[in-house]
């Protein structure tokens, strides 16, 4: 993204036989990489509040706005080149406190609605998103080479938090799903 610039989307999930949009029944929409740079440059994404909750980590370097329809969530802290992540089932703990997951309500989605963008700078500013629970499901790899689970509670993990309040512990409580119960 350009400095001062942001872009709208619409996810749709198109059935190419039946010519429709499909209502995806469960699911999670992650951004990641959501950062500063130098002189105020910070990168956000504003969201439509099409989700049940939100999850961020437990020392979150993002910035939570909530407002009646849509809730924006801003990087705050300094970025640096090659720190984005590469792979979707392991991040550092720098990349998971850049990280948001949203999580669809039972109603299912048909269509996420969101745009992204970053206050004017000295450069492009870049933010990834993936239809997967990345705070709910990423392993973390700890610089001494330890991996924990997502909701791992051990010193230095960073594990998700529920609208950034309690720590993710109860599964079911939060209504997410797991193993054969995903497939319901």
């Amino acid at each position: 993204v350009e400095p001062g610039t942001w872009v709208g989307l619409v996810a749709n999930f198109w059935d190419p036989v039946a010519r429709r949009n499909l209502t995806v029944p469960r699911g999670y929409l992650s951004f990641s990489d959501m950062d500063a740079a130098i002189a105020g440059q910070k990168e956000f994404v504003t969201v439509a509040n099409f989700f049940l909750n939100y999850y961020v980590g437990n020392s979150t370097t993002v910035q939570v706005e909530e407002h009646t329809y849509s809730t924006t969530f801003w990087g705050q802290e300094r970025g640096f080149k090659g720190t984005s992540p590469h792979k979707g089932t392991i991040f550092t703990p720098a990349q998971k406190r850049e990280t948001t997951t949203l999580q669809f309500g039972p109603e299912g989605l048909q269509a996420a609605v969101f745009k992204f963008g970053s206050m004017g700078g000295p450069g492009p500013r870049s933010i990834q998103f993936a239809f997967q629970a990345t705070l709910l499901c990423t392993r973390t790899q700890m610089p001494d080479g330890r991996m924990f689970t997502a909701t791992d509670m051990s010193p230095g993990n960073i594990f998700p938090r529920a609208n950034g309040n309690n720590p993710v512990k109860n599964f079911k409580q939060l209504e997410i799903c797991t193993g054969d119960d995903c497939r319901k």
